[in-house]
């Protein structure tokens, strides 16, 4: 049986020259100086057309990719509804084990305060029965009855979840902003987006404590050939 192709893709291979010329032309940019406005007029002639040269470039790469990224997203598609599916059982799974951790956890935590009462209850009885010895003049009795009560110790009672192989389990930690206000100045960022559009909408006259506002020039030209 012929094996059946998802995605079928070639890329011819570009001029090799592209590298070359595109390097010459950085070169030639590199070393002129403008000191007069023939100069002036030739840098800007000089910038159209490496504006040209920019965009040629770039639209051969992106007709050169297209197919290559069309291929990838087929393959994307293709493996979509099983990798979503599968990620599904992974959640369901980790949910699953987390309400049994937890209950299992929750059983431990009573038998401990049960114990650790236990612990408490023999303590004490212990130390009344010092204090009583103590009372009735036998010291060495209440002495070593009070050191019977300070060697009573809670028993540790371990959690009953399984040791499965490659399976492993962490304390993490998540939050929530409860009230934006209240958060301290260190743990914000400004808004850099908001600000642009302010600066953009106001140009020198805008006033934001703590932002400097500066001119800069942007060239725009048309390509040329």
């Amino acid at each position: 049986m012929a094996t059946k192709n998802l995605v079928e893709v070639s890329a011819p291979m570009p001029d090799e020259t592209t590298e070359d010329r595109a390097k010459n032309a950085l070169a030639a940019v590199e070393a002129m100086q403008i000191t007069s406005a023939a100069d002036y007029e030739r840098a800007a002639t000089e910038l159209a057309r490496v504006k040209g040269q920019w965009e040629a470039i770039e639209q051969e790469r992106v007709d050169l990719k297209a197919p290559l990224l069309e291929g990838g997203r087929r393959v994307d598609k293709f493996f979509a509804p099983a990798l979503s599916f599968l990620s599904k059982a992974e959640a369901i799974l980790k949910g699953k084990l987390g309400v049994w951790d937890e209950a299992q956890e929750k059983i431990r935590n009573d038998a401990q305060a049960k114990a650790d009462a236990e612990a408490a209850k023999q303590r004490n009885r212990l130390e009344q029965r010092a204090d009583k010895a103590a009372a009735g003049g036998n010291s060495e009795k209440a002495e070593q009855l009070r050191y019977e009560a300070s060697t009573v110790v809670e028993a540790v009672i371990p959690v009953a979840t399984p040791k499965v192989a490659g399976l492993t389990k962490r304390q993490a930690w998540d939050f929530e902003i409860v009230n934006a206000k209240a958060v301290p100045r260190e743990y914000c960022t400004p808004d850099v987006a908001m600000i642009r559009r302010q600066v953009n909408a106001t140009g020198g006259d805008t006033k934001i404590p703590g932002v400097r506002v500066t001119p800069k020039r942007v060239y725009g030209s048309k390509s040329a050939a």
